[in-house]
C-alpha cells in the first residue's frame, strides 16, 4: 500500500536535491564568470557614474557574454589556470621579499660586526 507513496517521497527528495545542486552549480559558474572578467563591476560602475561614459560598463558586458558562452568545463579550466598563475606570482613575490629581508639582515649584521670591532679594545 505504502510502496508508491515511499517511491514518490524518494523521488521528490532526489528531485529537490538535484534542484539544489543545480542552483549551486549555476551560482558557482556565475561567480567564476565574474572572477574571470578582467573588468570589475565596481570599476565599471564607478566609471559610468563619475564620467557618464558607459564604454567600460559595455566592455564588461561583452567580456561577460564571451565568457558565459564557454562550457562549464572551459570556465573551470580557466579559473584553475588563473588561480594557479596568481599563486605562482604570489610565491615569487614572497621569495623576492625573503631575499630582500635576507640581504637587509646580512647588511645589518655586517654593520654590527664593524661597530663591535671599533668598540672592542
Amino acid at each position: 500500500d505504502d510502496i508508491p507513496l515511499i517511491k514518490a517521497q524518494k523521488f521528490e527528495s532526489a528531485h529537490t536535491e538535484l534542484r539544489r545542486l543545480e542552483k549551486k552549480r549555476e551560482s558557482l559558474i556565475e561567480y567564476f564568470i565574474d572572477e574571470l572578467n578582467p573588468i570589475s563591476s565596481s570599476k565599471a560602475n564607478t566609471s559610468a557614474r563619475s564620467s557618464g561614459n558607459l564604454d567600460l560598463f559595455n566592455e564588461r558586458v561583452l567580456y561577460r557574454k564571451a565568457i558565459s558562452e564557454k562550457s562549464d568545463e572551459e570556465i573551470i579550466s580557466l579559473i584553475i589556470k588563473q588561480r594557479t598563475e596568481a599563486a605562482v606570482e604570489f610565491q615569487r613575490s614572497i621569495e623576492h621579499s625573503l631575499d630582500q629581508l635576507s640581504t637587509i639582515a646580512s647588511t645589518i649584521e655586517q654593520q654590527q660586526n664593524k661597530a663591535r670591532r671599533r668598540i672592542a679594545p
